[in-house]
C-alpha cells in the first residue's frame, strides 16, 4: 500500500549532527530534502569510478569469488582495473587501424621503402600508389604514367610514375604508414600485448562480488554525506536545521531517536512547489509486485498502489507468451533447485524465487490449456486432449 509522507523541520546541536544522521540513515524513513532543489546530484569520483571497474569485471567469464584482503586495497584495485581497460581499448583502437592499413596495402604486396626511396633517387621520380574501383583502367584516356599492379576485393590498385606528385581524378592514393612486414609484427605484438593485458584483467575477475560490497560502502558514505550537506541552516554555529520526508507510519521510531539525540521535530507545511515522494510498503506477495513497480515507475503520491495489479497481469501476460507446459515445467525444476541449493538467500532472493515459482505455474496452467508440450501440439482429435 502506499503510505503518506508528511514533511518535518528537525532542529538539533551541531555536536549531535553527524550521530542524528547515521542513526536516521540506519532506520532509513527519512528523505531529506535538498534545499538548493537541484534535479540530480553528481556521484563522487570514487564511486563512478568502482561502478566502472565493476563493469568491467561483469564483461569477464564467472569465476570462483574471493574476498580482498583489506578493504583498504580496493581503490588501488579500482585503479589498477581501470588502467588496464584503459589500456586494453587503446590496443584494441591501434589493432583495428593495422588491419585496416594492412588489407589496404596489402595488394601491393612486400614492397621496401628504401627501395622506393632510392629509385626515387636515382630515377628523378616520385613514386604514388593509388586505388580506384574495378574497370577503371578500361576508360578512355587513362593516364600512361599510371602502371597496373593487381585487383583485390573490386579495386584495382597502380603506381604512378611523375617528375612530381600528381592527383588523379575517382582514384584514391594511399599512404602507408609502414611497409607490410613491419604492419604486420606491430599488429601481432599488439595482439599479444592485448592477451597478456587481458589475462591480467581476469586475475581480478574473482573480486567482482567484493566490489559490490565496496560500492555499498561508498554510497552509504556519499549518502551520508550529502543528507549532512542538506543541513545547512545554522545559528551561531551551534544548532543545524534540515527538513525531510517521513511515512506517517513510522513516526513512532523517528520520534524515539529524536528524543535520544535532543533533536527537535515539527511538522511543517508542505510548499506548493515541492515534489513529494511516493513511498511504498507491502508485504508478502504484494512486496512482490512491489518490486516489479520500480522495474518500470512509481505511481504519483496520489496514485493507489499497483503492486498486486503489476504482479497479477505480469504473471498472466509472460504464461500467456511463453504458453508450454514443458518450458514451465523446466523453470519450475530450476526454482526448486535453486530453493534446496541455496538455503540462506536474502529478503529480495526469496521474492524472486517466488516470482519464479508463480511465473512457473502460470505458464505450465497455460500451456495445459493449449495442449502446448515443447513446441509439440496436440490435434483436437488426440487422445492427449480428452485426457
Amino acid at each position: 500500500m502506499r503510505i503518506n509522507l508528511k514533511k518535518y523541520l528537525f532542529l538539533g546541536l551541531q555536536t549531535d549532527k553527524e550521530s542524528f544522521f547515521k542513526k536516521a540513515q540506519q532506520l532509513g524513513i527519512v528523505h531529506f530534502i535538498d534545499p538548493k532543489k537541484s534535479s540530480k546530484m553528481d556521484l563522487p569520483l570514487d564511486v563512478e569510478r568502482c561502478t566502472k571497474a565493476i563493469k568491467i569485471l561483469r564483461s569477464l567469464p564467472q569465476v570462483e569469488q574471493e574476498k580482498i584482503l583489506d578493504v583498504s586495497l580496493a581503490d588501488d584495485l579500482i585503479s589498477d582495473l581501470i588502467l588496464l581497460q584503459d589500456h586494453s581499448e587503446e590496443i584494441t583502437e591501434r589493432i583495428r587501424k593495422l588491419n585496416d592499413e594492412i588489407t589496404t596495402i596489402a595488394p601491393l604486396g612486400n614492397f621496401s621503402f628504401d627501395d622506393l626511396n632510392w629509385i626515387e633517387t636515382i630515377g628523378k621520380r616520385k613514386l604514388q600508389f593509388f586505388s580506384a574501383k574495378k574497370g577503371i583502367a578500361d576508360s578512355e584516356n587513362f593516364p600512361d604514367e599510371l602502371l597496373y599492379v593487381t585487383t583485390k576485393n573490386d579495386l584495382d590498385y597502380f603506381l604512378s610514375v611523375n617528375d612530381q606528385p600528381r592527383q588523379h581524378r575517382k582514384m584514391t592514393e594511399l599512404n602507408p604508414s609502414g611497409e607490410l612486414v613491419t604492419l604486420v609484427e606491430q599488429r601481432d605484438l599488439a595482439v599479444v600485448e592485448s592477451h597478456n593485458i587481458h589475462t591480467k584483467l581476469k586475475n581480478y575477475a574473482k573480486y567482482k562480488d567484493d566490489l559490490y560490497r565496496v560500492l555499498a560502502h561508498k554510497l552509504d558514505q556519499h549518502h551520508l554525506t550529502e543528507a549532512d550537506r542538506l543541513a545547512n541552516l545554522s545559528l551561531d554555529d551551534t544548532l543545524f536545521a534540515v527538513s525531510g520526508w517521513v511515512p506517517e507510519n513510522q513516526m513512532s521510531a523517528l520520534s524515539d531517536l529524536a528524543q535520544k539525540l535532543h533533536v527537535y521535530i515539527e511538522q511543517v507545511a508542505i510548499d506548493p512547489t515541492d515534489v513529494v515522494p511516493t513511498y511504498l510498503q507491502n508485504e508478502g506477495t504484494k512486496r512482490i509486485g512491489e518490486d516489479l513497480v520500480h522495474i518500470y515507475d512509481v505511481p504519483s503520491k496520489d496514485d493507489a498502489d499497483p503492486s498486486l495489479w503489476v504482479l497479477v497481469f505480469f504473471a498472466l501476460f509472460f504464461s500467456i507468451i511463453v504458453g508450454d507446459a514443458g518450458y514451465g515445467l523446466v523453470l519450475l525444476l530450476a526454482g526448486i533447485f535453486v530453493q534446496l541449493k541455496y538455503k540462506k538467500k536474502t529478503n529480495f532472493g526469496q521474492r524472486m524465487l517466488k516470482l519464479l515459482f508463480i511465473l512457473s505455474g502460470g505458464i505450465i496452467f497455460w500451456g495445459i490449456l493449449m495442449t502446448s508440450f515443447f513446441g509439440i501440439t496436440f490435434a483436437p482429435d488426440s487422445n492427449v486432449r480428452k485426457v
